[in-house]
């Protein structure tokens, strides 16, 4: 099985809390000018549920990219 990948992604708008409150536990998130950016270290799994609650909100999606291995 794949490692845990740090990804950061960023959102227009703003993501509802509650949504991604079961994957937040080592998950920054912050707003910057109407965008919201995500950033954790996720497994394949995490992160597809987490693209999925994104959609589910109705919110694009912009820019996604891994930024290292195990968090670094």
């Amino acid at each position: 099985m794949p490692e845990p990948v740090r990804y950061e992604m960023r959102v227009l708008g703003t993501v509802d809390p509650a949504a991604v409150e079961p994957l937040t536990q080592d998950m920054a998130v912050h707003e910057d000018h109407g965008v919201t950016v995500l950033s954790a270290t996720l497994d394949q799994a995490d992160l597809h549920s987490l693209l999925s609650r994104i959609e589910d909100q109705g919110l694009e999606l912009f820019d996604l990219h891994r930024t290292g291995l195990d968090g670094t």
